[in-house]
Parts: structure tokens; C-alpha cells; sequence
């Protein structure tokens, strides 16, 4: 349980184990005809990995961002939390009418405001400010960044400052 044996096109073999969702949790497949498929990890005795149908399109896309902090900025695609890192992964928070679920996809930039909020600029330029979670507040586990010019780079809360989002070049 939470270990797998990742078998590399060189014919390395690694024992690798997840600490967050990457291994143990259910994996998804999206199938052109049944539709989204949630398989339980328990339940998988391989996965064999292969290019994708030329026409297909994977609906979904890695965050890509700048990441201002108090020891400098960081740029490439952004694991927010160390744990939301697609467009389709959720921002949790709670603003002054309610419990919001933001895609992350949605999202033009994320600001610490102080170390229980963050200002929140969605994409079609309205702001809110969110509360009451680790997505946006002293909570939160880091933002880890790949910066090409030092590999992944993990952010504090109490450094960071505030993430722009844009469109990668590339899946990375």
C-alpha cells in the first residue's frame, strides 16, 4: 500500500512511494466512450503509459506561474499547497457570502494578504478575499515552484507573497 515499482523505458526499475495523492490514491482515466473512470488503487495491478490519440485533448493543463517571495521570484509550473497543481484542481476558501470551490484554472493570481487571507483574482478579473483553509492561509504546506534555474523550489508561507498565473509553453 502507497508503493509502486515505476519500470523506466531504460529498464530501470524504482520503488518509489507518494506523500501526497501521487501514489495510493485513485487514479482516473478518462475513456473516450465510458466516460471518467475512478479506479482504487488497491484495485491496480499495472499501468502501462503510452502517447496519447492524436486528436485527443487532455482538458486539463499543469499551473504555470510567477511566484514572488521576500528572497526573490520563481518561475515554472506551480504545486499550490503541495498538492494542487491542474487546472482542474480546487482552491478551497471562505469569503464573506459563503464556501467557495475555485478551479484552479480560474484563477489569475493568489496574494498572501496577512497569515489568515489571501486576495484571490479570478481569471475575469473579480477579487475576493479567502479565508478559513490551508489553501489560503498559514496552513498551507508550501508552493513548490520548478524553476528551471534551481529545480523544485519550495515556498513558506510566511516568504511568499503572491503568484501570477499564465499559460506554460510546453507541458513540462
Amino acid at each position: 500500500a502507497g508503493r509502486a515499482i515505476v519500470h523506466m523505458k531504460n529498464k530501470d526499475a524504482i520503488e518509489v512511494h507518494g506523500y501526497s495523492n501521487d501514489v495510493s490514491g485513485p487514479v482516473q482515466v478518462d475513456d473516450a466512450e465510458a466516460g471518467r473512470i475512478t479506479v482504487e488503487w488497491d484495485r491496480i495491478e499495472r499501468i502501462r503509459f503510452s502517447a496519447p490519440p492524436a486528436a485527443a485533448d487532455p482538458g486539463v493543463t499543469r499551473l504555470f506561474g510567477k511566484v514572488e517571495t521576500s528572497a526573490g521570484i520563481f518561475e515554472g509550473f506551480v504545486q499550490w499547497d503541495k498538492q494542487e497543481c491542474t487546472s482542474t484542481d480546487i482552491l478551497n476558501g471562505e469569503s464573506e457570502d459563503g464556501k467557495m470551490e475555485i478551479p484552479m484554472g480560474r484563477l489569475r493570481s493568489i496574494e498572501r494578504q496577512s497569515r489568515r487571507s489571501s486576495r484571490v483574482e479570478l481569471s475575469d478579473g473579480r477579487v475576493l478575499r479567502l479565508e478559513g483553509t490551508n489553501d489560503v492561509n498559514e496552513e498551507n504546506r508550501g508552493i513548490m515552484v520548478e524553476d528551471p534555474r534551481f529545480g523544485r523550489v519550495t515556498i513558506p508561507w510566511d516568504v511568499f507573497d503572491k503568484v501570477t498565473f499564465s499559460t506554460a509553453q510546453g507541458s513540462g
